[in-house]
């Protein structure tokens, strides 16, 4: 009888033995399979690029379809995490229509998601034909930030404007292209250029 109960609990205790050294290497086999998916899989934590364009044209359409603005440049950088892009030398132009078109230059700019903002930087110039009764607008910056479906532009840094032959300067602005309104933050200072007291000689 001791010799059957002995026997009874040397076959348990390896069974015993046995599912526990099995759930330790299931343990040890999902911790690693776990590790090795942290390693190589996707690190949320990073945005490396996806894809580059050289000397690339965008276009930006309207809901009915019809060419919005443009933007050019030497190259684009573009990261899938945000869907951001990041644009070298580039140049924007409007195309809206019964509107002087507007074109903005700078050394690089920053596409936010959807397309909606861009914040261009370094050297950023705009540039503003007379059209009609409207007067001509170059404006000179750092930066700049614009939101192309709203036709709004806007800067918390210095500025330098010529509107008709006027040369304000100011430190921050908004713009509404679509209701001709600018708006000077702080520091607001305008030269109106001379006016002219020729006469004209009349001939004889």
């Amino acid at each position: 009888m001791n010799d059957a109960k002995s026997a009874n609990r040397l076959r348990l205790t390896v069974l015993l033995l046995l599912f526990l050294g099995i759930a330790l290497s299931s343990f040890w086999l999902l911790q690693v399979m776990h590790k090795e998916t942290n390693e190589h899989g996707p690190d949320r934590s990073r945005n490396d690029p996806d894809y580059f364009v050289d000397k690339f044209t965008f276009v930006r359409l309207t809901k009915t379809g019809q060419a919005h603005y443009i933007v050019n440049g030497t190259n684009l950088t573009h990261r899938p995490l945000d869907d951001s892009s990041d644009i070298k030398q580039p140049i924007m132009r409007s195309l809206a229509p019964e509107r002087a078109p507007i074109t903005i230059s700078s050394r690089d700019a920053h596409i936010d998601h959807d397309n909606t903002r861009v914040e261009l930087t370094g050297d950023v110039q705009l540039d503003r034909p007379a059209y009609g009764a409207v007067q001509r607008f170059d404006l000179r910056t750092p930066s700049l930030v614009v939101f192309p479906d709203d036709e709004i532009i806007s800067t918390k840094a210095p500025i330098v404007a010529n509107i008709g032959g006027a040369i304000t300067t100011a430190t921050g602005m908004e713009f509404d292209n679509g209701k001709g309104r600018l708006q000077l933050l702080s520091k607001g200072h305008t030269i109106m250029p001379p006016r002219s007291n020729t006469q004209p000689i009349q001939q004889k």
